[in-house]
């Protein structure tokens, strides 16, 4: 986790997988190392590892949102057409905005984003944001969205705002990868 937090993301799966061998039913390990090729645009990985993150918690709001995230990348267009992503934003939906938080909202904008309608998409993002206006996962998206509407002004404003997340002093919140 350490080395997620520093970006060094070959190392970071090189621990996890490690982890896992050690530990199969550690589902933090497994939604992390999901995050992890996901990012790293290894999706069968990715899937397998989200998967694997949701046998062990299958109402947890970050699993069910690695997964989600990972699917409608994996799926591309035809995530517009399944069933089991529909079924799984049901379940996100039920436990993704307690306590404020904003899963359900950012990853129906990303499969907006993605697939859909790019006005839809910035609403939702813009709920998101005023839910949790210190994620950055949230302003990453944002930026991309309105970016893809051709704001680049809102778009810069955004990057902005990613800088000073990244720049925060405090270390549990920066997000140097």
């Amino acid at each position: 986790f350490n080395e997620r937090l520093k970006g060094n993301l070959p190392k970071a799966e090189l621990h996890l997988r490690e982890s896992l061998k050690h530990s199969t039913d550690n589902f933090s390990a497994a939604r992390e190392l999901a995050a992890i090729c996901a990012a790293r645009h290894n999706l069968d990985d990715a899937e397998y590892f989200a998967r694997e993150a949701r046998r062990h918690a299958p109402d947890n709001p970050f699993v069910l949102d690695t997964l989600i995230s990972v699917l409608i990348r994996k799926h591309g267009l035809n995530a517009k057409y399944s069933a089991e992503i529909d079924s799984l934003f049901s379940s996100l939906e039920k436990v993704g905005e307690e306590g404020g938080r904003s899963f359900y909202n950012t990853r129906k904008a990303e499969f907006e984003y993605l697939w859909g309608d790019n006005k839809l998409a910035l609403r939702l993002i813009d709920q998101a944001v005023a839910k949790t206006p210190r994620i950055f996962d949230v302003h990453r998206l944002r930026a991309q969205i309105l970016i893809k509407s051709g704001n680049f002004g809102e778009a810069w404003k955004e990057i902005s705002q990613l800088k000073e997340i990244v720049d925060l002093n405090q270390n549990s919140e920066r997000r140097a990868n």
